[in-house]
């Protein structure tokens, strides 16, 4: 036990990824974003082929999700049928995006999103100047299942799940707060349906031991999150949402194109 421990913790980049998975959770926690973009890009800075990013990414998402989950549910930021509504077109996406990843290069499709999410950002700083609804956001809307959709094929092959869907929900008027917590178990849900579509094709060794790190850094950070979440104003909430859709996105157009 003592020498895998050992084993585990000299292997390179499991420092940075403990690390990284403490920031990208209290990040991913409090404004519905961050894990998966953060997780991402240091995964693949290392040379780990994208089928292996992704599936390492969402097999933390797993258990980091869960723990975040229940602790939004703690905090009282669920709220609405929508929740399901985002969670199906999710599974939907993700079944699709993973298919996608196992057959076909997506680096021409992640440029087009990072190029869109950057324009999200945009919009999410400009709508922050509008007067905001302090109740739950409005339900039963088919845009849910939409932006649910696209977000899980984002995910599959990106990483992105929060920048799209809850920069989405937020520029279209829903309350900080529970569209985050509702992002939150969606991309839970979402994880596990794209973990068990890249495992179930290429095996446990797709997934990095970096994980290990990755979520170990973020159980901490979660319950911090949660809370952060339920106490952050909703103005400064929203720009700091948008602000982070573009910084991050800047960050992923630089990978690709540099």
């Amino acid at each position: 036990m003592v020498e895998a421990l050992t084993s585990l913790l000299a292997e390179p980049g499991f420092l940075a990824a403990l690390a990284v998975g403490f920031v990208a959770q209290l990040l991913d926690g409090s404004l519905g974003m961050g894990f998966g973009v953060l997780s991402y890009t240091l995964l693949s800075s290392t040379g780990l082929d994208p089928r292996s990013v992704s599936a390492t990414v969402n097999a933390a998402k797993i258990v980091t999700g869960a723990a975040a989950s229940a602790a939004h549910v703690k905090e009282g930021n669920i709220s609405g049928s929508s929740l399901w509504r985002l969670a199906l077109g999710g599974i939907a996406g993700a079944l699709i995006g993973s298919l996608i990843l196992i057959s076909v290069n997506g680096d021409q499709l992640k440029l087009f999103v990072n190029l869109y999410l950057l324009l999200v950002g945009i919009l999410v700083l400009w709508r922050a100047r509008r007067p905001r609804r302090s109740g739950a956001p409005e339900t039963g809307k088919p845009r849910h299942v939409v932006i649910g959709l696209f977000g899980g094929i984002l995910e599959s092959l990106a990483g992105i799940w929060g920048p799209f869907v809850t920069s989405s929900l937020i520029e279209r008027g829903g309350t900080p707060r529970y569209v985050v917590g509702a992002s939150t178990v969606c991309e839970t849900i979402v994880a596990v349906t794209v973990s068990l579509v890249l495992v179930g094709n290429l095996g446990l060794s797709a997934v990095s031991g970096l994980a290990l790190g990755l979520v170990g850094g973020a159980l901490v950070a979660a319950p911090f999150a949660a809370r952060l979440t339920r106490t952050l104003p909703t103005g400064i909430a929203v720009i700091c949402i948008g602000v982070l859709v573009i910084v991050t996105s800047l960050m992923r157009l630089a990978q690709q194109l540099l």
